[in-house]
């Protein structure tokens, strides 16, 4: 489990250290959107094909950035509250 928390905290560093400012555009989005995707497919849920991903300013803490994805399977608010790793919330 250790290993796990790990290679997920590894895997997020990205998003969390960029929540501060909406995602770019260009490749550095598509990496962007790819991790938040990842992020929902941890939990169980379905995040195939994503969309789009934008910040959640209604959500977002200082500390706790959250962010809204659009895949084909639905739309996700995912907030990262640090290492207790990803909340994933259906919103549709």
């Amino acid at each position: 489990m250790p290993l796990l928390l790990a290679a997920l905290a590894a895997l997020l560093a990205p998003a969390v250290a960029a929540a501060a400012d909406p995602p770019p555009a260009g490749p550095a989005a598509e990496t962007d959107i790819g991790v938040v995707a990842t992020a929902v497919r941890v939990t169980g849920a379905r995040c195939e094909h994503p969309r789009r991903l934008e910040a959640d300013p209604a959500a977002t803490l200082v500390d706790r950035p959250a962010w809204i994805i659009t895949c084909e399977d639905g739309r996700f608010r995912v907030i990262f509250e640090g290492d207790t790793g990803p909340k994933v919330t259906p919103l549709d």
